[in-house]
């Protein structure tokens, strides 16, 4: 996703912010690679045109993407927007004919794991009323990208069993994934639900 330019520093990339200096080849482009610096681009419209190309020819199932032209920095930049899918996962339609889905990853994308794909499949639970456990926990994993269950308790502070309640409820309401490593993470959803508490709304 290309984010809108609202601060006077660009944003850092991360599960919700890509930034793009050119369009990589469409398949890559469809997956999702990067420093932020703001150079614009020559000709808004092709790059929109293949944008919104990509959007409905290379994924499946295709995804609603809002455009937009704008100026900043003295530059022409565009801002893309990629609308929550409908029916996750959304798989990328490779050249030669597999589909493999991607998950973001902090500020990477890579390919889902098998205990993702089924996660994203079932989709996220109703968003729980969340406890002071469960945001440590969240909090914990955004400082730390991945852990290991068993280092979780530790890194939010909290005691085994009460580390391993709030696991159950972030993992069943979608916030909480877990590769086929063993390794968690936080999803999207929940790096949307810790940005928001941070900005004052529960």
């Amino acid at each position: 996703m290309l984010p809108m330019f609202q601060q006077a520093r660009p944003a850092r990339e991360g599960p919700e912010i890509e930034w793009k200096e050119r369009l990589p080849a469409p398949a890559r482009l469809a997956r999702i690679c990067d420093s932020g610096e703001v150079v614009g681009v020559a000709d808004a419209e092709a790059v929109r045109a293949e944008l919104v190309r990509i959007a409905d020819e290379l994924l499946d199932p295709p995804v609603d993407l809002a455009t937009r032209r704008r100026r900043a920095y003295g530059l022409v930049l565009l801002e893309a927007r990629v609308a929550r899918a409908r029916r996750p996962p959304v798989h990328v339609l490779l050249p030669c004919g597999r589909r493999v889905a991607y998950v973001r990853d902090g500020s990477m994308s890579r390919p889902a794991g098998r205990r993702e794909l089924q996660a994203l499949k079932r989709g996220p639970a109703r968003a729980p009323s969340l406890d002071e456990g469960a945001w440590r926990v969240l909090a914990a994993l955004a400082r730390a990208r991945a852990l290991a269950a068993a280092s979780i308790a530790r890194a939010a502070r909290l005691g085994a069993r009460a580390a391993r309640r709030s696991l159950v409820r972030l993992k069943q309401a979608g916030l909480v994934l877990e590769r086929d490593d063993g390794a968690l993470w936080l999803s999207p959803a929940g790096h949307e639900r810790l940005a928001r508490r941070k900005g004052g709304k529960r």
